[in-house]
């Protein structure tokens, strides 16, 4: 969904304002949606996030970056370099949330046997240099899954938001 149909949806969940980058291939896309008196300026987009700031009626500002990772992980290589604090000049208290397409470590994948920690460790290298701490989740563990039965199913916590300290 794209284009009018797309601002017809955001119009009909009742937001006043919202921002979004649009699906490329099997990407789904980006929608961040606010609604007044919340301000939010749209610092940066790129195909893997968005960065907003976002200012409270008490004038309080962060940066809330929405991501919606690669699966390829080359590029979620790029993703990792660029979403840097010094590179974003990111000088408030800030929020990364979404799809990072990459697990922490063994306990978020279904099969922990078959894990291999390498495929995750920039990921967790990017974290650490950025100061940032997950959040935590309530609910099912797995925010990706693929497969109904116990032979074929597969499923990591690929969601997650994650903000600086």
């Amino acid at each position: 969904m794209a284009g009018e149909n797309a601002d017809t949806v955001c119009k009909k969940l009742g937001f006043d304002n919202w921002a979004r980058i649009e699906a490329v291939g099997f990407s789904g896309g980006i929608w961040s949606l606010w609604n007044d008196p919340l301000k939010v300026t749209i610092i940066s987009t790129n195909p893997q996030y968005m960065l907003l700031e976002v200012m409270n009626t008490s004038h309080d500002k962060w940066t809330f970056a929405v991501v919606y990772a690669s699966p390829t992980p080359h590029l979620r290589q790029k993703l990792w370099n660029t979403l840097k604090r010094d590179n974003l000049n990111i000088t408030t208290p800030w929020i990364a949330a979404g799809d990072f397409n990459s697990v922490t470590k063994k306990e978020e994948v279904s099969n922990p046997d078959h894990f291999e920690a390498h495929r995750c460790s920039r990921f967790n290298e990017w974290i650490f240099d950025e100061a940032m701490i997950d959040l935590g989740f309530i609910g099912q563990c797995f925010t990706w899954k693929r497969g109904t039965d116990n032979v074929n199913f597969k499923g990591a916590r690929l969601d997650r938001v994650l903000c600086s300290i």
